[in-house]
């Protein structure tokens, strides 16, 4: 496994709706798309794009779906298609006699701000077989700990959780930095992997040739031993894992094998209220009562497919080319996933109104910059079209910023702070202008 790589492993072992292949393939294709620090993307190639056994990427650094197993003998399933929506990334893969649906989905939710806040997203699976047959099918995926940081010597521990009817992997940086980043990657913060439970689900936290080994060979991770040697990145490269014995099986049908993945960072925006005063501001989740990400995947994804079908349809009142789609559905991903929907801590176990929420948006394509206007002059037509609401949480930070900030020039700020998750130093540029802000859209 080469330095920077961040593998997602997903082994399906003699493993569904086919979807036809997309009509425009961007060179890089959604993932796990839903917050700043929860943004993962495969690299599309030609003509499996992407191929089943690559890296994918955060954003610039290396990220997800790697190399399936260290066993030889194990066959790498064929992509067949690749259809991308502004909610799901669903792709098509056939392994042996039986065809996988894999749908990567990541909510966008305009209109329900505590859930829009949540840095979750769902992987799902379902499998068919091709020859109206039962197979036996086993399905295994672990998520590394890569995920913390980019520089492999730093170090990281971990628990594995199994309360009431689910089990989760939970994983962090052993030293983290305090509301800071290193080359994109947040310094602080906690990843969750997480599925139900159930009879035949087995997890464990080993090194990646052994927990990957183990399950090509026995179909389970049951005679694993917990690792709980907490140590550097790539010493014997950790990962957390988890399996899933589907027995002899035709389909699926309705009942998908789900995962969900996560981030979560708190307070998550350090705010310069004005000269030498800040505020630390929590994700707006952080106020709900009962937020079970993992069991609303059934609604979630019905929620998501009327957004789809809504986009959909009014796409094809400008064209009929599917690729205006694919556009409008990548630019809704970015513009949704940059967002970090805040609230202030004494509003949390309180009722809230909009007034209290403060939205901070992350240049995501160039330089990592706060609330920067080119970006949010880019994306507004995402927000005036899905809930012009956002708006005001949005452009409250900047005019805040630029009413309180005893220094501020006649001039607009461009920007709220060069580096996220901190607000601490407003860019001033009096060359800025509409026409410069063109160049983005």
């Amino acid at each position: 496994m080469s330095p920077g790589l961040l593998p997602y492993t997903l082994v399906l072992l003699s493993l569904g709706v086919f979807v036809p292949a997309q009509s425009f393939i961007p060179s890089v294709i959604p993932l796990a798309v839903r917050s700043p620090y929860l943004n993962s993307w495969a690299i599309a190639t030609e003509p499996s794009f992407p191929s089943t056994n690559t890296s994918a990427i955060f954003w610039f650094n290396p990220r997800w779906l790697g190399n399936s197993s260290t066993n030889q003998n194990v066959t790498v399933a064929r992509l067949v298609s690749t259809m991308i929506t502004p909610t799901r990334t669903i792709q098509v893969i056939e392994a042996g006699p039986v065809n996988m649906t894999v749908t990567f989905l990541s909510p966008i939710e305009p209109s329900d701000w505590v859930r829009q806040s949540l840095s979750f997203s769902y992987l799902a699976v379902e499998a068919e077989a091709t020859d109206g047959k039962a197979h036996s099918v086993q399905v295994y995926s672990d998520i590394a700990a890569q995920w913390t940081s980019p520089i492999h010597t730093d170090g990281v521990n971990w628990t594995t959780m199994t309360p009431s009817d689910i089990v989760y992997h939970q994983f962090q940086l052993s030293q983290p930095t305090y509301l800071s980043e290193m080359l994109e990657f947040p310094s602080d913060g906690s990843y969750y992997y997480a599925m139900s439970r159930g009879e035949n689900v087995t997890y464990k936290t080993c090194s990646d040739t052994v927990c990957r080994s183990n399950f090509t060979q026995y179909g389970t991770l049951a005679n694993v031993e917990n690792d709980i040697n907490f140590r550097a990145i790539n010493d014997n490269s950790p990962v957390f894992a988890m399996s899933i014995d589907l027995g002899d099986i035709i389909s699926t049908q309705s009942s998908p094998v789900v995962w969900a993945v996560g981030y979560n960072q708190n307070p998550a925006i350090q705010y310069t209220v004005s000269n030498g005063e800040y505020q630390l501001l929590s994700p707006l989740f952080t106020n709900c009562r009962r937020c079970d990400f993992l069991s609303d995947f059934s609604d979630a994804e019905s929620r998501a497919i009327a957004m789809d079908n809504h986009v959909q349809q009014a796409a094809s009142q400008v064209t009929t080319d599917q690729g205006y789609y694919t556009l409008l559905s990548l630019s809704t991903r970015q513009a949704f996933s940059s967002m970090s929907i805040t609230i202030s801590p004494d509003s949390i176990g309180n009722d809230w109104s909009i007034s209290d929420v403060m939205i901070f948006m992350k240049d995501m394509g160039f330089d990592g910059g706060v609330n920067s206007v080119d970006k949010m002059y880019g994306s507004f037509p995402n927000f005036l079209f899905f809930n012009a609401s956002l708006g005001g949480p949005l452009l409250s930070p900047l005019l805040q910023t630029q009413f309180n900030n005893a220094s501020r020039q006649n001039y607009a700020a461009t920007e709220l702070g060069q580096i996220f998750p901190t607000s601490v130093d407003p860019t001033w540029a009096a060359d800025e202008a509409v026409d410069r802000m063109c160049d983005f859209v």
